[in-house]
This record gives C-alpha cells, structure tokens and sequence, in this order.
C-alpha cells in the first residue's frame, strides 16, 4: 500500500494538469443560456472519450461527431461519461480532476456552455465556464434545467 499511494498521488495529480491548449479550447466554446429547445425533433446523442460527442438524427442509422475536443483524454479537462436530456436541451458534464465544465445544445449538433456566464462570481473564483464537478447527471420527467441558477 505505501507503494500504491504515491502512485495513486502522481496519476491523480497528472489528471488534473490542464494545458494551456486545454485551456484555449475551453474559451473557445461559446457561451450559452440563450437555448430554444424543440422537444419533438429527435435525436441520439452518446459521449466518449475526449469530450467526443456523436449525433444520430435518423434512429442510429448514421452517426455525426458534433464535438470533439482531444485525442486519448481518458482523465483530465476532456473526460467525460454522462449525458443527460431535458425539454429538448442536452447537457453533458466535461472534467476529471480538472475544471468541470457543462456543455449543452438544443440541437444535439452546436454546442455552447451551459452557462450564459453573466452570474456575479464569488472572490477568487474568475472563470465563468467552470462550474461544479459531477460524475453524473441525471433529469427526470418534469425537471427543468434552471439557466439563470447556473449562468
């Protein structure tokens, strides 16, 4: 075990360097809050590796790569696992040991950050784009995304 930990220590602390490509392509994702979701058209949405994000429009019978933001980012500022649904906008929480940031669309094909990044930032904190970490993220029928709590 005392050889484990700081292996442990080293891996976790890699996770969480962020470059500053990292960084340039996370500004560059525009900000969001202005969504006008459209519930009934369809759409498949699934996330992988590397904030990759993949679209089908016609029930799987093709798929787009709608985001996609670096090559073999298992852990770090591009990880990401989970994708959730409501009213017509999906949101997908991207970071591990990094800056979290929520990607949303109402398209399933332009994605923007979930927030609108107007909030008043408490002191110390000045990125608008990062918000709390999450392993997952979950809605359920009746559930609204509340923009103006996460802007």
């Amino acid at each position: 075990m005392k050889k484990l930990l700081p292996l442990l220590l080293a891996v976790t602390a890699f996770a969480a360097n962020e470059s500053p490509e990292d960084a340039r392509l996370r500004e560059a994702i525009p900000f969001g809050g202005d969504f006008k979701p459209n519930p009934k058209a369809g759409a498949f949405v699934v996330v992988g590796h590397g904030a990759r994000i993949l679209v089908s429009k016609d029930d799987g019978k093709t798929w787009t790569q709608s985001f996609f933001a670096a090559p073999g980012a298992d852990h770090g500022p591009w990880a990401t696992k989970a994708v959730a649904y409501t009213g017509g906008v999906f949101v997908v929480p991207v970071g591990w040991g990094a800056p979290t940031i929520y990607l949303a669309s109402d398209d399933a094909v332009n994605w923007r950050h979930l927030t609108k990044g107007t909030a008043k930032l408490p002191e110390g904190r000045g990125d608008a784009r990062v918000m709390p970490g999450t392993w997952g993220i979950q809605f359920t029928k009746g559930d609204d995304l509340q923009y103006k709590v996460l802007a």
